[in-house]
């Protein structure tokens, strides 16, 4: 930061704000086929259920639960598929 002649808080404040910036280019569903498998899982699992894409095809697909055996459910829900 010398080189660029930066003072200690000007340093502080680039951190600051880099550290604020999204890290990853994550966005909620904004695709109706998406949305409409989102609300399937949901339907499917008895639970709520969130599909984050990014903007390079991939994603997540987050569960949520109120306890182990929820995740057990959802095991059980599986693997009654394969």
């Amino acid at each position: 930061m010398v080189a660029r002649g930066l003072s200690v808080r000007q340093t502080e404040e680039l951190v600051k704000q880099a550290q604020a910036a999204p890290k990853d280019k994550v966005k909620a569903v904004t695709n109706p086929g998406a949305e409409q498998l989102q609300q399937r899982w949901g339907t499917a699992l008895g639970m709520p259920v969130k599909i984050k894409h990014t903007d390079r095809g991939d994603g997540t697909l987050t569960i949520n639960y109120r306890s182990l055996d929820d995740i057990e459910s959802v095991l059980r829900k599986i693997q009654s598929q394969i």
